[in-house]
């Protein structure tokens, strides 16, 4: 445990294992250890560590994906958890007790390590040696994951990490791309334009969320494709009313 204000070790807690990648519950009080390797062999688990004591202490390390835990990443209401395996699958479990699996894992295809970034409605995933980026829903109230196709990127992608700022993507100065309808979810349930730009970068997409429009007012750059927009645009009840346009 380090203290970011000063850089200074606090403490530390031994898993037992190689921990390879570390994410925090929304409120900051669970720490999710992913292991690789123990000193005796493959430890293969998920180490969830208490923030709230000094040093952390483990809670459980019953969270057991099958080949290898790499990557991992956690939804934003703290609710469900997802670890990338070096098998090239992908393990879906709740994050908080029982800690229970809740759908088996899924084939993610390419080489490992696949690295997802679980981030407002989208879990994406880099398939290694690949060249694409795999994309997956995550479905509301069970957080089981359906795959959502995939793009093409650059060569060997690792490490995503997108839907992460929700409105703060459509904010003056920035421009968010949109090739897929589902994509526009990382802006959130209600996006709100503050000068930004939505750009869609594919045809024929039907984009059916419901925009507020604030003071700076925002762009939608359809990139010469078809698109349909069949939700609503909304400005909020001020006074005086300022300007502002889309």
């Amino acid at each position: 445990m380090i203290d970011t204000s000063t850089n200074t070790v606090l403490g530390t807690t031994s898993v037992g294992g190689q921990p390879l990648e570390i994410v925090l519950s929304p409120d900051g009080t669970r720490a999710y250890v992913s292991q690789n390797f123990s000193l005796s062999g493959p430890s293969d688990k998920v180490s969830v560590l208490d923030t709230t004591t000094s040093p952390p202490t483990i809670v459980t390390q019953a969270i057991t994906p099958p080949g290898f835990p790499d990557g991992i990443a956690i939804t934003p209401d703290g609710n469900y958890l997802y670890t990338a395996n070096s098998n090239n699958t992908i393990s879906q479990f709740n994050a908080t007790s029982p800690f229970a699996s809740i759908a088996t894992a899924i084939a993610a295809g390419g080489g490992p390590p696949v690295l997802p970034s679980a981030q407002r409605t989208l879990s994406v995933c880099n398939r290694w040696k690949r060249n694409n980026v795999s994309m997956y829903a995550i479905t509301a109230g069970t957080g089981v994951l359906a795959a959502n196709g995939t793009i093409a990127s650059g060569s060997g992608p690792t490490y995503p990490a997108i839907c992460y700022n929700g409105n703060a993507l459509l904010a003056a100065g920035l421009t968010f791309v949109a090739n897929t309808a589902g994509a526009i979810g990382c802006t959130g349930v209600n996006p709100t334009f503050t000068g930004g730009t939505l750009k869609i970068n594919g045809t024929g997409i039907n984009v059916t969320q419901s925009f507020t429009l604030d003071t700076g007012g925002g762009t939608i750059d359809t990139n010469g494709n078809n698109a349909a927009f069949s939700g609503c645009s909304s400005e909020p009840r001020v006074s005086p009313k300022p300007a502002r346009a889309l």
